[in-house]
């Protein structure tokens, strides 16, 4: 297959894989990323866009960061899902949600002074239209 070929499939594999993900309405009385601080203990619906993703696979946990409004050196938010729910997720969370617009569901938490959501199914994370 040439260079072209292979890049002309690429692209139309990643529109289409784009095209499939639903995108809904953030609900009313979200809290924005940046506010969920004042929320630490409380379940709430937390909103913003994903804009860095990791994967750790080596060490305990084998978490996946999602890193929400800031990048992960300066976190504002970040969703975390640990190594033994990724089994509940179709696609690589930190591939499948990097640079969309989500809002999270759970309790939120403080790890390190930084506002943090833990995730264990995807039915607790959409992707938003805004």
């Amino acid at each position: 297959m040439t260079l072209k070929k292979s890049l002309i499939l690429a692209l139309i594999f990643l529109f289409a894989y784009s095209c499939g993900k639903e995108r809904v309405e953030a609900p009313e009385g979200y809290v924005r990323a940046i506010e969920a601080h004042n929320h630490i203990g409380d379940v709430k619906t937390v909103c913003g866009k994903v804009v860095e993703s990791r994967f750790v696979s080596s060490g305990r946990g084998h978490q996946t960061f999602l890193s929400i409004d800031r990048p992960y050196s300066n976190p504002l938010f970040l969703i975390v899902i640990l190594g033994n729910d990724r089994i509940n997720f179709d696609s690589p969370p930190e591939v499948y949600y990097l640079y969309e617009s989500i809002c999270v569901t759970g309790k939120i938490r403080s790890q390190e002074g930084v506002a943090q959501m833990e995730i264990k199914y995807p039915k607790q994370i959409w992707i938003t239209r805004n």
